[in-house]
């Protein structure tokens, strides 16, 4: 039998406002079902469904993690019926990466007895939510190269280098019979080392 669907939310929303400013996970688990299964859809670093309550834990801690403990929620409308599940519209913002966030969803979920056995969560702006929730490429450091240019700098270095014949003639000049082979002045190292040094 589903008891007051508002207790229940309000319990895991009191719950999950502690986890994610840092406190324990004993609350959490008293709420939700050993087996309970949480659905976020999009494309985002959070994105997937965790099922069992370790993985669902996990997925908090994650979003907890992200947000640097400021993710904050704020409940809103419930939305109920005879059955066994409800909705309810949450508003929730958080500083992720150095920026101020706010976003809302849907949250359906599927109540059992007085624990939550399912949620499935429905962003209002999907595309939104995704960026808000993937973090992008760590900036690179001051006084560090940035690892592509080194990618970048050599495309199609071998398709276009050309011998150039001044240093070509210098080398040959400079070395008479013992220069090695006419790699020299192509941009890259001889072939064969010159004799006699």
């Amino acid at each position: 039998m589903v008891v007051d669907p508002a207790l229940t939310l309000g319990r895991l929303h009191a719950a999950q406002q502690k986890f994610y400013a840092g406190g324990g996970d004993g609350p959490l688990r008293e709420v939700l079902c050993p087996d309970i299964a949480w659905h976020v859809p999009g494309a985002s670093d959070i994105a997937g469904t965790y099922v069992g309550v370790d993985e669902v834990l996990a997925y908090f801690a994650r979003r907890r993690d992200l947000a640097d403990r400021t993710f904050r929620m704020q409940p809103a409308e419930l939305l109920s019926g005879d059955g066994e599940h409800v909705a309810m519209i949450t508003h929730g913002q958080a500083t992720i990466a150095g920026r101020r966030e706010a976003w809302s969803t849907v949250g359906l979920y599927r109540l059992r007895g007085d624990r939550v056995a399912e949620c499935r969560l429905l962003a209002f702006d999907q595309t939104e939510f995704d960026r808000i929730w993937t973090r992008g490429p760590d900036p690179t450091p001051p006084g560090h190269p940035d690892p592509a240019v080194y990618d970048r700098i050599g495309s199609g270095y071998t398709r276009h280098r050309q011998p150039d014949r001044r240093i070509a003639a210098a080398i040959h000049a400079g070395l008479g019979d013992r220069a090695p082979s006419s790699t020299w002045g192509r941009g890259r190292a001889p072939t064969s080392r010159p004799t006699g040094a």
